[in-house]
């Protein structure tokens, strides 16, 4: 049976949908998916705008993290990491212990620190260090530049 005539999402078995079966997601083994399937494989939810975005998988891709807690110490291998936004340079960028992990600072370039009122709401809503969308590095990077 040919990809576009699979009615079925090949991991869950759940019926697709129109939208699905006329422009399906494939896998890495072009299986086809339905859009749950995928997003829990491929996709991940930005913590600042709550939106899916595709999980990149290389640097070139444009992998960006924001660190929320200042890193310092045991927990940061090289030179500390402050509060801010930061894109990933290099991969790993993390390690992952059965203790605690530690973050590799030379794999981090800072594009800016938090101000105030990021720091507030993030403290409010109890986000953690987290990946987010290259929309929202773009929106607060420009938002801090128009109040420069």
């Amino acid at each position: 049976m040919s990809r576009k005539h699979t009615k079925t999402c090949t991991w869950c078995k759940k019926r697709l949908d129109y939208e699905e079966v006329e422009s399906p997601h494939l896998s890495e083994d072009n299986e086809v998916l339905c859009d749950d399937c995928y997003d829990e494989k491929y996709r991940r939810i930005c913590p600042l705008c709550e939106e899916y975005y595709e999980d990149s998988k290389t640097v070139e891709d444009g992998f960006y993290y924001m660190i929320i807690e200042k890193r310092e110490g045991s927990d940061t291998i090289g030179k500390s990491l402050q509060r801010g936004i930061y894109q990933i340079i290099q991969f790993p960028f993390f390690a992952d212990g059965m203790i605690e992990g530690h973050y590799f600072s030379r794999a981090f370039k800072k594009l800016r620190i938090l101000t105030k009122e990021e720091k507030e709401k993030i403290k409010k809503e109890e986000i953690k260090d987290n990946e987010i969308c290259k929309d929202c590095v773009n929106e607060v990077t420009e938002r801090a530049s128009s109040h420069s």
